[in-house]
């Protein structure tokens, strides 16, 4: 299956990147994978660790929890809920 993209001399082009892909560079990073786990970081004032989501250019915090692992879950259920089959998530053992 192809995306189809609009071009403003009013044609229509087949793009040859799969739908079920999310399109864009920053998407593109993000499947890559990381070393660690994405979205959470650690809070020297609060000491916790604390997990954000971007959706509509702003961020949202989900909280601080005591361990990472909570703290990734935590992305995941909120990245599914906002994205559905096109989010990226971090990888728990």
């Amino acid at each position: 299956m192809d995306i189809v993209v609009f071009i403003k001399s009013n044609h229509y082009r087949v793009n040859p990147i799969p739908a079920s892909l999310p399109v864009g560079k920053s998407s593109l990073l993000r499947q890559a994978g990381c070393d660690s786990l994405c979205h959470v970081s650690w809070s020297n004032i609060r000491q916790k660790w604390i997990s954000v989501i971007y959706f509509k250019s702003k961020q949202h915090r989900l909280g601080g929890y005591t361990r990472k692992e909570d703290a990734a879950m935590a992305y995941n259920k909120a990245a599914i809920k906002l994205f559905g089959e096109f989010a990226c998530l971090n990888k728990l053992e």
